[in-house]
Formats: structure tokens, C-alpha cells, sequence
């Protein structure tokens, strides 16, 4: 397995990918950070972080999932080395868990990064007040973990589609109907929107909850759901696959 995993972070170290991935991560704490810079009053450091936690885990962070979850499987179908993986003297499921296990790590590492952006951010536009940093720190690192719960959804729907395109437009559909949950009463238990009224609950941001559905229990456990619901559907069809 630690074979395998070392044989896919070298397959990706030269790519043109990590660069478009971070980008697109970083687009959140800019973007706010152009919006604190062009005030002409200096906001608080705590505004601006909620404000890019919000870009970020409703926005961009599940669109830069959708990357990663389409890229990693498209990638083998584009390059034509299906068949070479899966003949290779190695288990079936661990080459998917390869490939998942890094996405994971890859979206825990872009998520605190944007914390991290986010902490700069602050700084240069000299906003006001102070900051919790562990508590930010500990916002972003659980909301990334929920984050990976649709990793393996998309995995499956590429394994199944052989197409990057198919599956990024899924992607971009599912986080726009987010911005719609967000606003409803299924917001908890909309696996993208539930994962940010989770991280929201960590940092006791969340004042009135009448009306939404579920708990953070059920939230927790529609999250829970997805990302079984992906991984054992994309292990089943690797393990099933033939590519001759």
C-alpha cells in the first residue's frame, strides 16, 4: 500500500494539476482579502476569517473537491494506464485507495492553507480586533474532513463516466444547489451545506436553528453516508473492472 501511495504523490509532483487545485483554493482568502483592502473602514480579523471560511466551504473547497475526485480516476483514462494499474502485482483496492487517500490528504492540507492565507490576510489589511487561532485552525481542519466526504462520490461517477467533464459539471450543479440549501430549511442535511453549519456550530456562530432539519448528529451521519456510499462503490467497481 505505502508502495503504491508513494508511486501516486510521484505521479503528481511534475503535473500541471496541484498549481490549477491551489489556485482555486487560494481564490477565497484573495478574494476577501481585495474586498478588506478596498474598504475604506478596516474590518475585524474575525469577520474576514468567517467570511473566507464561508467562500470556502461553500464554494470553492467543494468545487476544489470535484477536481481532485475527477482528475485523479480521469487522469488514467486519459494517459491509457488502467490496465497496467490494475494488473500490477498489488491489491485492486489498494490503487483506489491510493488515489483516495491522497485526495484526502490534499484537501485537509488546501483547507489549512487557506487558514493560514486567511491569517495573512488579516494582517495586511490591518484588521481590527483579535484572533483565536487554534480555534480557526480546528474550524478548518474538521470542515476539511467533511469536506472529503463527496471525494469518493466523485470518484465513482468518473470510474463509471471515464470522463473529467461529466463529473466536474455534477460537481459545479451540486456546489450552485448548495448556495440554494444554504438558504432553506434542508441546509443541515445537504451534505455541502451541512458540512459548513457543522464548522459553524464549532465556533458557536449558529444563533437559531429553527426550522432546519436534523441535528448535528444526522448532519454528521449524512456526511458519514456519503462518503461510505462513494468508497464502497468505487472499490466494488474497481475490483469488478476490466479494462482489456
Amino acid at each position: 500500500m505505502l508502495r503504491v501511495f508513494r508511486a501516486e504523490v510521484m505521479k503528481w509532483r511534475r503535473n500541471w494539476f496541484p498549481w490549477v487545485v491551489l489556485a482555486s483554493a487560494l481564490a477565497a482568502p484573495f478574494l476577501v482579502f481585495l474586498m478588506g483592502a478596498l474598504r475604506s473602514d478596516r474590518p475585524t480579523a474575525a469577520s474576514l476569517m468567517q467570511n473566507i471560511l464561508t467562500f470556502h466551504f461553500l464554494l470553492t473547497g467543494p468545487l476544489v473537491v470535484t477536481l481532485i475526485g475527477a482528475q485523479f480516476i480521469a487522469a488514467e483514462y486519459q494517459w491509457d494506464t488502467w490496465k497496467l494499474l490494475l494488473t500490477a502485482p498489488v491489491p485492486r483496492w489498494s490503487v483506489y485507495a491510493a488515489k483516495w487517500v491522497l485526495g484526502v490528504v490534499w484537501i485537509m492540507a488546501l483547507s489549512l492553507l487557506v487558514a493560514l492565507a486567511g491569517f495573512s490576510a488579516a494582517y495586511l489589511v490591518h484588521a481590527t480586533g483579535a484572533l483565536a487561532y487554534g480555534l480557526w485552525l480546528k474550524a478548518f481542519l474538521y470542515g476539511s474532513v467533511g469536506l472529503t466526504a463527496a471525494l469518493s462520490v466523485y470518484h465513482l461517477i468518473t470510474l463509471i463516466s471515464r470522463n473529467f467533464f461529466v463529473t466536474s459539471a455534477v460537481g459545479i450543479v451540486a456546489a450552485f444547489a448548495g448556495l440554494l440549501a444554504s438558504q432553506s430549511k434542508y441546509i443541515g442535511v445537504y451534505p455541502i451545506t451541512g458540512n459548513l453549519l457543522i464548522v459553524q456550530s464549532l465556533l458557536g456562530r449558529v444563533d437559531d436553528l429553527g426550522g432546519v432539519i436534523g441535528t448535528p448528529e444526522v448532519w454528521a451521519g449524512v456526511l458519514i453516508a456519503t462518503a461510505l456510499f462513494g468508497l464502497v462503490g468505487s472499490l466494488a467497481y474497481v475490483q469488478k473492472a476490466s479494462y482489456r
